[in-house]
């Protein structure tokens, strides 16, 4: 092939490519002008935050303030009140009023600044029950000025009679100033009840009331539709009298609680925790104490109760006293007689007189029997007839060998009849 055939082909697929080139593009072109085009997204305007004006910035207490609030919800409560910008003891929080937004999402309100609030630089809060969702305002309140004493006047020289002195003008004191004192407003007479939006007490409460007794079960809701169901908290502030005694605090908490007496932690339970009772005893004076409870509650099933009970006085116990105990002396041995066995006595054998001539009464020798223990035997001569007498023989009776016996129990003796001798047989000799 030749150069000149060889460009004439190459510029031949070069124009071929171009011409289908511009053929895809004009099809391309056709399809996205008949196919239907996506909306184009609107962009959402961001909803405007709410604010507060009050007018006059700078206003003496006991004057009127107006409140003027923009872009809140239709209808929304809110809460306007009185914070200081520099810590004063027992200053704390004012609540000024509680209103609710029109249906355009605007309010106004003149209200009067309370005549003793201390003087300095305020903040005027305006605040929903939706956390974050508050504005504020500056207002500064100049201390009272004080009233000028009333010039003295000079009275003038009265003519009188010549008789009468002239009377010396009486000067008026001015009247003292009172000077302002810092109070907290509204009053409480029974528990001063604070109730935050969080669980820490942080910031300004929502709600400030008074109530009656420390006893709620709120179970899975809240003290108000301003606080959350969870994670909320409260403070009780009271005075209370008390007679001399000791004391049992008792707590009925879900979920954690404290309790200060005199600014004093008396009891320290704060925790999470499911209902549970905690109690502290506490000895007091006769005088009156300040109370502060804080409460707070996590998540689930809230409830606070507080009872009081005065413990009755502890009786002393008396101390043991020591009884010596007695040793029993050692008993003296008695001495048990041995029984003694009885002695047997000799039975006299009858002599054997021979018969004389004359029959003379012999007299018996007299045998005393001595028996141990046994009764006295005495023998009683019988008289023999008279006769002539006659050399006897005397025979000696032999005693007879003394039997030794077992000694046995002594029996208690019976009555023993006196035993008659045998009488003397006297032999005549045939």
């Amino acid at each position: 092939m030749s150069m000149k055939a060889f460009k004439r082909h190459s510029f031949q697929n070069v124009v071929g490519i171009v011409a289908r080139a511009i053929v895809a593009s004009l099809l391309t072109a056709c399809q996205v002008l008949l196919s239907p085009m996506p909306p184009t997204p609107t962009a959402t305007p961001a909803k405007p935050l709410p604010f507060i004006i009050v007018v006059p910035k700078r206003i003496t207490a006991g004057e009127v303030a107006n409140i003027i609030g923009s872009n809140w919800d239709a209808d929304e409560e809110i809460t306007l009140g009185l914070v200081s910008t520099v810590p004063t003891t027992g200053t704390g929080s004012i609540v000024l009023a509680v209103i609710r937004a029109d249906p355009n999402g605007r309010f106004e309100l003149a209200t009067t600044i309370p005549a003793q609030t201390p003087s300095g630089v305020w903040q005027v809060y305006a605040q929903t029950r939706i956390v974050g969702r508050f504005a504020t305002d500056a207002l500064t309140v100049l201390a009272p000025t004080a009233m000028p004493a009333p010039p003295t006047q000079t009275p003038t020289p009265t003519r009188v009679a010549p008789t009468r002195p002239p009377q010396r003008p009486t000067r008026t004191p001015a009247p003292p100033t009172p000077a302002p004192t810092t109070i907290v407003l509204p009053p409480f007479t029974e528990w001063r009840g604070e109730y935050y939006a969080n669980p820490n007490l942080a910031g300004p409460p929502v709600i400030i009331r008074n109530d009656a007794v420390i006893d709620f079960n709120w179970g899975y809701g809240s003290p108000d539709s301003r606080i959350p169901t969870d994670n909320f908290s409260a403070r009780w502030t009271r005075a209370l009298e008390f007679a001399p005694g000791t004391y049992r605090f008792t707590f009925r908490v879900d979920d954690g609680v404290r309790m200060w007496l005199d600014n004093v932690l008396v009891l320290d339970d704060w925790r999470e925790g499911a209902a549970r009772d905690v109690s502290t005893d506490v000895t007091l004076g006769a005088r009156p104490y300040s109370f502060r409870i804080e409460y707070f509650e996590r998540s689930g099933v809230a409830s606070a109760r507080f009872s009081i009970f005065q413990l009755p006085p502890a009786t002393p116990s008396p101390s043991p006293t020591r009884t010596p105990t007695p040793v029993p002396a050692s008993p003296t041995p008695t001495a048990t007689p041995t029984p003694v066995p009885p002695t047997a006595t000799a039975t006299p054998i009858p002599t054997q007189v021979p018969p004389p001539s004359t029959a003379t009464p012999i007299p018996l020798p007299t045998l005393t029997a001595t028996p141990t223990p046994a009764p006295t035997l005495t023998a009683t001569p019988i008289p023999l007839p008279t006769s002539t007498p006659s050399p006897t023989h005397t025979f000696t009776p032999t005693p007879q060998p003394t039997a030794t016996f077992t000694p046995q129990p002594t029996d208690t003796p019976e009555p023993t009849s006196t035993p008659t001798p045998s009488p003397t047989h006297t032999f005549t000799p045939t």
